[in-house]
């Protein structure tokens, strides 16, 4: 009996031994199992994160290349469009001296000038001077281009001069609160960016006497200002004005060499343009655009400086 109970503690002993080495042979199985998994898993967020990497770098060099596309686009937008200004600017000075005639030196000159446009009646007048085949200056008002950029971009290329009348003809304004210098500037930096002429020529409006201080003169002196008025005043601008008292005005003062005629954008001043034309032609003179390397002092004051 006593063997027989040793023999059945031994194989009980074995089985618990057997069981105990199985269960450690499957828990290093289980742990290698795991340990590849963590290795498999570690490989594949690597290999992911290198992946983003990647394709973050790329993405990073796509957005730097368009970038800089961009940033070269911008350089070069500018340059083209200083470009096509110059263009303009060139094409607006080969219209002109094809449309400019020689003066012969002993010939009486006129200017026509018109002040307060661009209007709605700015392209009739046009026609009526290409028609004739001659050219005016134009004395423009700020507030007015925007409204009528297309006549004034015609005016300039069909050999007319423009130059600035204000931005708006307010005497207050401009003269008794000191804005004549800043308004002109205004005017003169639309006109150019309209056209792409650089003029410097302005009229006072109602004339540069009395309103033109000694110290607006001097501030339009140190600004390269040059201010014309005028020496026929053909009073179309008055309400009681027609064709008929115009035309009058012109053949009454016209009677120097050298005449610089006042004119606005009036009806009566269209309607009586062709017959003006035609009387200073009979009496001899040849018409001039404004020229400024040819700029001659004319103001109330005779300031030569101006």
């Amino acid at each position: 009996m006593k063997s027989h109970k040793r023999k059945q503690k031994r194989m009980i002993k074995r089985a618990i031994v057997s069981l105990c080495a199985v269960f450690l042979i499957f828990s290093l199985i289980y742990h290698l199992i795991g340990k590849l998994k963590e290795f498999a898993v570690e490989n594949v967020a690597k290999s992911a994160e290198s992946e983003q990497v990647q394709i973050k770098s790329s993405k990073n060099s796509v957005k730097q290349s368009t970038a800089k596309k961009s940033e070269v686009g911008e350089l070069i937008k500018p340059k083209e469009n200083n470009q096509k200004s110059n263009l303009l600017e060139q094409q607006n000075k080969i219209n002109q001296s094809k449309n400019r005639q020689p003066i012969k030196q002993d010939q009486k000159v006129v200017y026509l000038t018109f002040d307060d446009g661009p209007s709605a009646l700015t392209n009739q007048i046009l026609d009526v001077l290409n028609r004739e085949k001659i050219h005016a200056t134009f004395f423009m008002i700020g507030k007015n281009l925007y409204d009528h950029q297309e006549a004034v971009k015609r005016a300039v290329q069909e050999g007319n001069y423009i130059a600035a009348h204000s931005m708006t003809h307010n005497y207050n304004r401009l003269y008794k609160q000191g804005f004549f210098v800043s308004e002109m500037e205004q005017t003169l930096s639309i006109l150019n960016h309209l056209t792409g002429e650089n003029t410097r020529l302005v009229r006072a409006p109602y004339g540069s006497r009395p309103g033109l201080s000694i110290k607006l003169r001097n501030d339009s002196v140190k600004a390269g200002l040059k201010i014309w008025d005028w020496n026929v005043d053909t009073h179309d601008w008055e309400n009681t004005a027609n064709a008929s008292t115009v035309v009058n005005e012109v053949k009454k003062q016209a009677t120097k060499n050298n005449e610089v005629i006042l004119l606005h954008e009036k009806q009566a001043t269209l309607d009586a343009l062709p017959e003006i034309i035609s009387y200073l032609r009979v009496k001899g003179y040849a018409f001039k655009v404004y020229n400024p390397n040819e700029h001659f002092s004319l103001n109330f004051w005779n300031d030569r400086r101006l």
